[in-house]
Parts: C-alpha cells; sequence; structure tokens
C-alpha cells in the first residue's frame, strides 16, 4: 500500500531526528555503550520505516539542499542544518543505505563519523576508509575528487557559482549510478531525475554560461565528464523544441546515462592512445547494447532510456553500432543525444589526439547530415550554438583574443564574445562584445579563425 504524503513526512521526520539524536549520543559516549547501540537501533528502525519495501535509501546534499530518495526536503534542510553541515564539513555529501544494515553496522559508522578531515583525508578519504574498516549496509560518497575548474569561489558571479555547482552534482550522479551498476545494485533513478531538473533550471536561466562548463574535461575520468557535457548539450537543444518539462526530464536522465555500458569497458581501453586491437575494439562496441541491458534491470526507469543507450552510435543511416537487423526509425531522443554525443568526443583532448575546435566540429557534424546524424536536429542546434559555439577561442581581425560567450541566432556568424587578450597579445580587463552590432553602418570586429586554447595556454573555463 502506497504512502501518504503525511506518512511519508513523519517517517522522513523520525528518521532524521534518530539520525541527529544517534550522533549526538555517539560524540559523548564511547563506541559500543549502550546509549550509543541504543540510539543506533532506534536509527535502523527509523530507517527500515523510511524505506518500505525498497532495497536502499539515498541520502543527498545538493546545492544547500537535502534531498531523500530524490525529494527535495526544504524544511528539513534547515531544521536539520546542524547534521547536514557536520556531514558536509567532513567531506560527506552522498550516503546510501542497504534495507539489510544492522544497528551494528550503524553502530560502526556512527563511530567513524568521530574522525576529523585531517584522520579522514589521511586515510586517503571515505571510500577505502570505509573499504579497510569492512562497514556495512552504507556507502558514503562514491565519486572521485573534482578538477578545480568545478569548485565554485566567491569571485565568481551567482551564473558561475551556481553552474559549477550544478555541473558537480550531475557528474556526482554520474558516478554513483555507475557504481551502482558496478556493484549490481540498483539505480537511484529518482536521485538522477532530480539532479537532471536541477540542470533543467540552469539551462532555462544560464544557457551559455553552463553551456561553457562543458570544457571542464579530464581525460582520466572521460566518462563521466562526457556524460554529463552530452546531457547538457542534449538539454540545451532540446529546450528550443518546445517539449514539455517531463519529457525534458527523460531526455535528460536518457543522456546521462547513455554511455553506462562502458563499466564493463576497463579505463585503460577507454584511455589508450594507440590504436585499439579487434577484441579491444570488439569489448568497446559492445557499449551501447550492454548499456541497454543494465537499464532494462532499473525497475523505476523509462523504457526510452533504454532505446536511447543502444542507439545513440547507430547513426541516420544505421551504418554506425550495434550493426543488427534494425527496421525501426531511431527515436528522437537518441537522435539529440547522438549529436551532443558526437560534439562532445570531437571537442575532447583525447588519449589518441588533441580536441578539434567547437566549430571544426560543428564543421564535421554539418557534413554528416543525413546519414550520421539527423538534418533537423542539427539545424536546431546550429541555430542555438552558432557556428562558432560558446567556448570558442578565437582570434579578430583587429589582433585580439576572444571567447565566444554567446550565440546570436540571427548571425551565426558573429557570436557575442568576450575579449580576453589585446592586439599585443597581452593579457588584458575583459570585456564583452557583440560582433554582430555595427558602428557607423560596419562592423567594428570579424573572426579570422579559430585558436586551439593550449596552444596559447587559455583555460576556457576560467571565463565563465
Amino acid at each position: 500500500m502506497e504512502k501518504t504524503s503525511s506518512e511519508k513526512a513523519a517517517q522522513t521526520s523520525r528518521l532524521l531526528r534518530a539520525f541527529a539524536s544517534a550522533k549526538q549520543k555517539s560524540r559523548i559516549f564511547p563506541p559500543g555503550h549502550p546509549y550509543v547501540m541504543e540510539a543506533a537501533q532506534l536509527w535502523q528502525e527509523a530507517l527500515k520505516a523510511a524505506m518500505g519495501q525498497t532495497q536502499y535509501l539515498h541520502m543527498n546534499y545538493i546545492n544547500d539542499e537535502l534531498y531523500l530518495d530524490g525529494t527535495l526536503l526544504p524544511r528539513e534542510s534547515v531544521e536539520y542544518s546542524e547534521l547536514i553541515l557536520g556531514l558536509v564539513d567532513l567531506g560527506i555529501t552522498s550516503l546510501s543505505f542497504n534495507r539489510d544494515l544492522s544497528a551494528e553496522d550503524l553502530g560502526g559508522f556512527l563511530g567513524l563519523l568521530q574522525k576529523n578531515s585531517e584522520e579522514i583525508q589521511e586515510e586517503g578519504g571515505w571510500v577505502p576508509l570505509v573499504t579497510k574498516t569492512g562497514l556495512k549496509g552504507v556507502k558514503i560518497n562514491r565519486f572521485a575528487a573534482f578538477q578545480p575548474g568545478l569548485l565554485a569561489t566567491d569571485s565568481m558571479d551567482r551564473a558561475s557559482r551556481i553552474s559549477r555547482e550544478a555541473y558537480r552534482t550531475a557528474m556526482m550522479s554520474v558516478m554513483e549510478a555507475f557504481a551502482d551498476t558496478r556493484e549490481g545494485s540498483v539505480m537511484n533513478v529518482n536521485f538522477v531525475e532530480e539532479v537532471i531538473r536541477f540542470l533543467m533550471g540552469i539551462v532555462s536561466e544560464n544557457e551559455s554560461t553552463i553551456f561553457g562548463m562543458k570544457h571542464i574535461k579530464a581525460t582520466d575520468d572521460y566518462t563521466f565528464y562526457h556524460c554529463v557535457n552530452v546531457a547538457i548539450v542534449s538539454l540545451l537543444i532540446a529546450s528550443h523544441l518546445r517539449m514539455e518539462p517531463d519529457a525534458l526530464a527523460l531526455l535528460g536522465v536518457s543522456a546521462l546515462l547513455h554511455d553506462i555500458g562502458k563499466v564493463n569497458v576497463p579505463n585503460e581501453i577507454i584511455t589508450k592512445p594507440g590504436a585499439l586491437t579487434d577484441e579491444e575494439r570488439r569489448l568497446m562496441d559492445s557499449h551501447p547494447v550492454e548499456g541497454a541491458k543494465v537499464l532494462l534491470n532499473q525497475p523505476d526507469l523509462n523504457r526510452v532510456a533504454v532505446l536511447v543507450a543502444m542507439e545513440h552510435h547507430m547513426r541516420i543511416d544505421k551504418q554506425g553500432y550495434p550493426r543488427i537487423n534494425y527496421e525501426a526509425e531511431l527515436h528522437p531522443y537518441s537522435r539529440i543525444v547522438e549529436i551532443a554525443d558526437v560534439f562532445d568526443a570531437l571537442t575532447s583532448d583525447r588519449a589518441y589526439r588533441r580536441a578539434f575546435t567547437p566549430d571544426r566540429a560543428m564543421e564535421i557534424l554539418l557534413a554528416g547530415r543525413g546519414t550520421h546524424v539527423d538534418g533537423r536536429m542539427m539545424k536546431v542546434f546550429v541555430t542555438i550554438a552558432g557556428i562558432f559555439p560558446v567556448g570558442t577561442l578565437v582570434q579578430l581581425d583587429t589582433a585580439e583574443l576572444a571567447v565566444v560567450t554567446d550565440a546570436n541566432p540571427g548571425s551565426l556568424f558573429r557570436p557575442k564574445v568576450k575579449i580576453i587578450r589585446d592586439h599585443q597579445e597581452q593579457a588584458c580587463q575583459p570585456f564583452l562584445i557583440d560582433l554582430a552590432e555595427k558602428q557607423d553602418g560596419s562592423y567594428d570586429r570579424t573572426i579570422l579563425q579559430s585558436v586551439d586554447p593550449h596552444e596559447v595556454e587559455v583555460v576556457i573555463t576560467d571565463h565563465f
């Protein structure tokens, strides 16, 4: 029988109250003390009541808000802020509880919470610490450290800070999904969808800034960054197709999970600098089918996500992979994700090649209309992104260097840019200009060519 909203609220309050009480008592009494174990027992009972018939319960702290199984808890975020911020101070922003955990497991977890941040760092972080102690039933922060470019600073404007937080949170959800899959656990689909809805809000408010975030990359964690970037570009395209919010969220979830099949591909193959062997290529090319299998086993996931995982490398002419007898037309979401997938892959540094500039990637995609990618969806993408997409580094006819910050739909070759170096190639106080604006009937500046940021030592994300 499904719980009423009042029942869920009562159980949530009981759960957090029991957690806070147990944590408080573990600070006063030593590990294993009867008072601590009594509190752990009450916490265990509250956890199981909140889980109902499900196997897992997930707590996440996102953008200063507490989420329980993907549900935002605004009142509890304030009421239990001391509990939450105490966890955050220890580097914990994500907790997953297994239904089979015991009061002893929770008692062991409470003992670990008495460590300070320096002790946790000495152990290598939470993941190795939990492994070392043999803690069962509780999973903490199963994701790696993030790139410095993902961290917000006080000097950034509000749009940049929120965009980085959205990107970081999306990275966390992808890493959680891969960890769940690797461990044979059920994904927290509600959390993934909540993250996507968070991203949707950022896309609608700060389209250019969040698009600029896709230039945050790391070769070692390429798959995770790629999944987030594909979700962002997919949402950007779809946001101009007048899709309903629920449909947009489903597309975003499908895009974020499109490469989940790579969980079975060794990282040394994904990051291999040379050509793949036949066996390595076979393993790599199996990831769409493997991803579809993984997603089929997620009870709370819409089956459209399964299609997207299967189809995103097939190409419009069906000459991609997997090469199977597939008579159905590619799903519209697969067509969007395919464009986003190719664009991000082309504009990313890989172990075996340097990234293409965004305008060159756009040229390649445009050349593949009707064969590799859907022509209609490409038209939408070009209208949004322009010929010089956001994040492209360009040289102007004034010898100045600039970063594209926004497209001009009515003037695809004349975007808005931020000038970062003067005509003598010296760093200058950045300022924004619109290349489509005229002075006395003529343009002040025109793009001559795109520039590889590596060659002039420019970090694109520093300008968003």
